[in-house]
């Protein structure tokens, strides 16, 4: 076996790792590994290691890395990329899958200039066909339930390329915490569906999260002989079903950290930012509201000096302006944002202003703080202070909460210990509201597809029309440059003097890159008369390249458009799904709607309140 970076020597990961080869030696079938260490604890960097114990001895082929945010696919590919893995075969190819395309990665200095340095660099491989993919979780359940992500237009289903992959693969569904939110019912109903069917074909699951909610557990899928827990306690267990680790060191750590956490008021906030920064800390202020934050951000910036003191990230930026923001994140010293930026930033701060919706958030949200303890001196504070503030922004339990406990809770430890009488469990369990509804109907459809070996194409394509092409949440591309860019990119040539095949393709890899990198995606919910007041036409592919239908849409988008014009919100959301639906059946292509240049001011995002 090669090289690979280890994961700091956890103790925990150590065990997981023990656990692993323990089980592997029963034969039979593998248990579900459910891992909820910490944030910061290195549970995504294990990820390797793992595969490298179940690949060793044919239990598994490949890796397939489930992350529910693109912008994690995107940071957890550049770390991977960075560490070179190996197994005993040598290069692990790594590679990805999402609605985005990763224009380039910088070469390893000794790696540069050498003929064989292309094994290395990731591609798209959207049928997973690759040692190790790393894919969002919209992606992946298209690939899982036949309706390949390649030709979800297209009448002819080739399902059994990826389908084949994921069944003799490790998965690993991480940030699992992320599935299950309130308003959704899909992704919780795919999550679960995909479980039952990993148990009854054998293959190895690892599921990882900080703050898996206990409602999680509340389904037959997981029932006790199925899974194996494993977290962080006061001292090491061995039950059937759970172990419980001590891990000293880490405890020493983050004991050594003085968590200061207190509430403050929303008006005190611009204040209260510039105080923290003329000390000398680096400060997260992570708000819910878009509007407010944008706020916060003009009042706090225009009093910091130039260059790189302050950074704003939200949903509403184009992916050139996020991935410009993302590379000033460990030097600013104020990062200003919404949820958007709470999961997937390895980056640590010495002060966290929040607002307090979620408690899984929240701690999340705190995990950016003091994120590496005191072990790599990545955070330059003297006191080991972390400074907590939470928005008192309706009287909610999580208020009360944090006003009754303020100094004595722990956010890194799961316990109590050494004067904090309450950890970030306590708070969760105490102020948590998690409900989730498994839709049946839609979970018996889901295993009419999935469970016959052979389904045929007219019975896939049915059900893709009914759930409007997309089981996930469905997301429209916003393209911010105005229509005669647009019609400008797209009008482009490949060069006459190259290989036709070649530089067509290239060309078209270049005009879609072109296109993401000044476009921004919006849900659907999110699409309402105010965005529709300034869309200019409307983006679609075809085998023959993008086109564009200028200023009034066809199909039933054109009664859209009209309905919407003017009205702040859409009444009539399934509908609106419907609608969408019905575009991509007639154009076998999802909409790219193009806004008027002048609603996108360049690195503050998009504007359409006036």
């Amino acid at each position: 076996m090669g090289t690979m970076r280890k994961t700091k020597g956890r103790k925990g990961i150590e065990k997981l790792i023990e656990v692993v080869r323990r089980e592997k030696k029963k034969g039979g079938r593998l248990p579900f590994f459910i891992v909820e260490f910490p944030t910061g604890y290195g549970k995504t960097k294990s990820v390797p290691e793992i595969f490298n114990e179940l690949s060793d001895e044919g239990w598994a082929e490949n890796v397939i890395h489930v992350l529910p945010l693109r912008v994690l696919v995107r940071n957890l590919l550049e770390d991977l990329y960075e560490m070179r893995l190996y197994n005993k075969n040598g290069p692990i190819n790594l590679a990805y899958q999402m609605g985005d395309y990763i224009q380039s990665l910088d070469y390893k200095k000794e790696d540069q200039g050498k003929e064989n340095n292309e094994q290395y660099k990731p591609k798209k491989r959207p049928l997973f066909d690759a040692d190790y993919v790393l894919t969002t979780m919209d992606s992946f359940v298209h690939n899982f339930f036949k309706a390949p992500i390649t030709e979800l237009f297209k009448f002819n289903k080739h399902y059994f390329l990826p389908l084949g992959k994921i069944f003799t693969s490790l998965t690993v569904y991480d940030e699992a915490h992320i599935y299950f939110k309130n308003d959704e019912n899909e992704i919780p109903t795919l999550f679960y569906a995909a479980l039952e069917a990993h148990w009854y074909m054998r293959n190895p699951v690892l599921i990882l999260s900080a703050t898996l909610p206990d409602v999680f557990f509340n389904t037959e899928v997981l029932s006790q002989d199925k899974y194996i827990r494993l977290r962080l306690g006061e001292k090491d267990e061995d039950k059937r079903n759970e172990i419980i680790i001590h891990d000293e060191e880490f405890e020493k750590e983050m004991l050594s950290v003085v968590w200061k956490t207190q509430t403050i008021k929303k008006e005190d906030i611009v204040n209260k930012i510039k105080e923290l920064v003329y000390e000398g800390k680096r400060v997260l202020v992570i708000i819910d509201s878009l509007k407010k934050v944008m706020k916060i951000y003009k009042e706090v910036c225009k009093d910091l000096s130039q260059g790189n003191e302050c950074v704003l990230i939200h949903g509403r930026l184009i992916r050139k302006d996020r991935d410009e923001a993302a590379s000033k994140l460990r030097t600013a010293k104020v990062v200003l944002g919404t949820s958007a930026i709470e999961a997937g930033i390895d980056v640590s701060f010495d002060a966290l202003i929040t607002t307090a919706t979620n408690p899984n958030s929240v701690v999340q949200r705190v995990g950016r703080v003091f994120r590496y303890g005191n072990k790599e001196g990545k955070c330059d504070n003297k006191n080991n202070e972390a400074e907590i503030y939470i928005v008192e922004e309706n009287n909610n339990k999580i208020i009360e909460f944090i006003k009754e406990h303020k100094m004595k809770i722990n956010w890194r430890l799961p316990y109590k210990k050494d004067g904090y009488e309450v950890s970030y469990l306590d708070l969760i369990r105490a102020t948590s509201d998690y409900y989730y509804r498994i839709d049946y109907k839609f979970m018996y459809n889901l295993k009419s597809i999935l469970a016959p070996l052979y389904t045929p194409n007219e019975v896939i394509n049915r059900f893709l029309r009914k759930n409007n092409f997309s089981l996930t949440r469905s997301l429209i591309e916003v393209y911010v440059r105005g229509i005669e860019d647009f019609k400008k990119i797209i009008s482009q040539k490949p060069d006459e003097n190259s290989n036709k095949k070649t530089s067509e393709r290239e060309e078209f890899n270049k005009i879609t890159m072109e296109i993401m990198s000044n476009s921004l995606v919006l849900g659907i919910n999110e699409i309402n008369g105010r965005i529709f007041k300034y869309v200019e036409g409307i983006g679609y592919l075809t085998p023959e390249g993008y086109k564009v239908i200028e200023k009034s849409p066809k199909c039933d988008f054109e009664r859209l458009y009209k309905e919407l014009m003017g009205k702040k919100k859409i009444q009539r959301s399934r509908e609106v799904e419907k609608l969408y639906g019905k575009f991509i059946e007639e154009y076998k292509s999802t909409p790219i709607l193009i806004l008027r240049k002048d609603r996108y001011k360049e690195h503050v995002g998009l504007r359409v309140n006036k």
